[in-house]
């Protein structure tokens, strides 16, 4: 007979047992795939995916070929599927379950595909994609053909601690760095283009850097190592990016001593950056 364990609590007539805690490793950058959620000419939003066979290898790896099965079922007009990991002290099964969705290309076999991965994730498999920041890439004229994103995404590097992301780095199909992220707050070498002709020195800070309870001074230096990073992007607009930092460099209205970016108590800069653009364009189609 099956027993299950629903939030670590048994449910009327179901037999309480004792199961062995599971731990699951972290996926590798290279299991990881990258793909668009939304683009337009301007930027594209990606997204952060597991493969199905990249589950079925880390449920090998870390209970063994013979301790896991799947199978698929329907409830209510929907494809579930289950995972059953064997309790290695009693032989029992314990099962978790979730549904899927189809993929635009595949159909049916891509819902088989989903639930599986979902399922995977309730047992804890890739449950730290979850954590991911919002990425969002800047494109150029050679992202795009036809109107269509050509460009291709993957992940280089990543770091995951106690299930969360906490460093990310995306590249294209050629390698370039396109997206950078990590949850550390950390100084790094100065930067040597500053984004006006009478800077000297610019910390570089990641694109995603974000302060919170710094120095007013700090904010400063993270705008200007936004701005710096900004600046050699492809395909940057240089006009509205100087009027961005000079936009924030203003004194603030709630206290002239201090400027708007000093008088701020949170600080994340690619929000910032992002609602800049979309009032400017806004601003100049009215």
């Amino acid at each position: 007979m099956d027993k299950n364990i629903v939030g670590g609590f048994a449910p009327p007539g179901v037999e309480m047992i004792h199961t062995p805690s599971i731990k699951f490793r972290s996926l590798l950058p290279s299991e990881v795939d990258v793909r668009p959620a939304e683009t337009n000419n301007l930027k594209a939003t990606l997204l952060l995916y597991q493969d199905a066979r990249c589950a079925q290898n880390i449920l090998d790896e870390s209970v063994g070929q013979f301790n896991w099965q799947k199978e698929y079922y329907e409830s209510n007009g929907l494809l579930f599927c289950k995972i059953g990991i064997r309790d290695i002290e009693t032989g029992e099964w314990i099962w978790k379950a979730d549904t899927g969705s189809k993929s635009n290309i595949e159909g049916d076999k891509g819902l088989a595909s989903d639930a599986f991965k979902r399922s995977a994730v309730s047992w804890g498999i890739g449950r730290e994609l979850y954590t991911a920041p919002r990425i969002t890439i800047p494109l150029t004229e050679k992202d795009m053909f036809s109107g269509k994103l050509s460009q291709t995404f993957s992940v280089s590097d990543m770091a995951v601690v106690d299930g969360t992301i906490t460093k990310l780095t995306i590249v294209d199909k050629w390698g370039k760095e396109r997206f950078s992220y990590s949850s550390a707050k950390q100084n790094v070498a100065a930067s040597s283009t500053p984004i006006l002709s009478d800077e000297k020195e610019i910390p570089r800070f990641t694109s995603a850097h974000t302060q919170s309870n710094e120095p007013s001074s700090s904010r400063i230096e993270a705008l200007k190592a936004f701005c710096s990073e900004k600046k050699s992007e492809p395909g940057i607009d240089l006009i509205a990016l100087k009027a961005f930092y000079e936009s924030y460099m203003k004194p603030s209205k709630e206290d002239p001593s201090k400027t708007r970016i000093e008088a701020m108590s949170y600080l994340n800069l690619p929000k910032l950056w992002e609602a800049f653009l979309v009032n400017r364009r806004n601003y100049k189609s009215t």
